[in-house]
């Protein structure tokens, strides 16, 4: 009787120390909330890849139930007093659900250099399956009969470090206000907006420059230049944890559409 008080008192005990053990914030830097993720197929298993409340007590969700769905990381956290242990992500979708995700689970959205296609087909096939695409995806689909063009999609993001000016040269009839003027609305981002919103916000800006859908569907003699970068790093995906900035991000921010005839 007294072993089994004694060893109830540790179990106790035990309960007690885990339950005041701290949330501790790794660390990261401000830019990298709301980094997009998607869910790591080779870690993710059926029914064992839970998201839970932020109390970590209750599941709410279960990731497989959400294979295309991005999910915004908007801090990394132990729940040791120690910055060691496994790692944990407070995640969001950007409407409805936010709650704690095991680090693991998750792999950090990156996007391929441009130079990296050989063809048209190539980059579409990428823009078309690619995680890091859904708002291309999305753009491209308000422009249902304008080719992709890699090498315009080129010219656009090298415009204005590029010398030989490629987009002036080899293109006529530059659509330049959509260029100029409308594709930034799509980093809506910032205000913590789903991919499918943004694009709806994009598209109302066409809209209402005379850029609609009958006008959109017209321009099958057209070109599309598409380069997004939508806070991704550039390189091959990765499950780096913890959140960890991007050798390369100052240029994360990258909304490059453009329609034009090739001369």
């Amino acid at each position: 009787m007294s072993i089994t008080l004694i060893a109830l008192i540790v179990g106790i005990l035990t309960l007690s120390i885990r339950g005041q053990a701290k949330l501790i914030t790794l660390s990261t830097y401000h830019r990298d909330s709301w980094v997009a993720y998607g869910i790591n197929s080779k870690t993710v298993k059926s029914h064992n890849a839970y998201i839970w409340n932020l109390q970590h007590t209750k599941r709410l969700h279960n990731l497989n139930n959400y294979k295309n769905t991005t999910w915004y990381a908007m801090s990394a956290f132990t729940r040791t007093n120690t910055s060691k242990g496994p790692v944990y992500y407070k995640v969001s979708n950007g409407t409805n659900i936010t709650g704690i995700v095991y680090g693991k689970y998750l792999s950090k959205y990156y996007v391929k250099p441009l130079n990296s296609f050989q063809t048209d087909q190539q980059y579409v096939n990428y823009l078309k399956t690619a995680q890091s695409q859904k708002l291309a995806r999305g753009v491209m689909k308000l422009f249902p009969n304008s080719s992709v063009s890699l090498k315009l999609s080129q010219a656009a993001l090298n415009q204005y470090n590029d010398s030989s000016n490629s987009m002036s040269h080899n293109y006529t009839d530059i659509q330049m206000n959509i260029y100029n003027n409308y594709a930034y609305s799509l980093s809506q981002w910032l205000t913590k907006k789903t991919a499918t919103q943004r694009v709806a916000i994009f598209e109302k800006a066409l809209d209402s420059n005379g850029y609609n859908a009958e006008k959109r569907a017209s321009m099958s003699d057209y070109e599309l230049g598409i380069y997004i970068r939508d806070n991704i790093g550039i390189g091959k995906p990765s499950t780096q944890l913890p959140i960890a900035k991007t050798i390369d991000d100052q240029e994360a921010l990258n909304y490059q559409v453009v329609l034009a005839k090739e001369k």
